[in-house]
């Protein structure tokens, strides 16, 4: 994925991962920076060569400098979906293990 360090942002908190059974992973996220740092940072998210939909983002302001003294102005937090590719036994399996 992006690198978050690599935008001047610091991640706060990064959920692991969820599959659903359809093919989709989910990653909950927070971040913090400065307003163009977190544009850079979803921007980089759009150029992945997989598709990736950020949804439920929250953006909300803050004061003050971060650990290295850089200020952080911005905060976001959001959800980022992507498609897993699955083989088929695997969703044979799902469906019996269910019944």
């Amino acid at each position: 994925m992006v690198a978050v360090a690599q935008h001047q942002l610091q991640r706060v908190f990064a959920r692991r991962q969820r599959q659903h059974r359809l093919g989709l992973a989910f990653a909950e996220m927070q971040v913090l920076g400065d307003y163009h740092s977190l544009g850079a940072f979803l921007q980089k998210i759009r150029e992945l060569p997989r598709i990736v939909n950020v949804g439920k983002l929250k953006v909300d302001s803050r004061s003050g400098p971060g650990p290295d003294g850089t200020p952080l102005t911005i905060g976001a937090t959001y959800e980022a979906t992507t498609f897993v590719y699955r083989e088929i036994s695997d969703t044979a399996e799902t469906v019996k293990a269910k019944k």
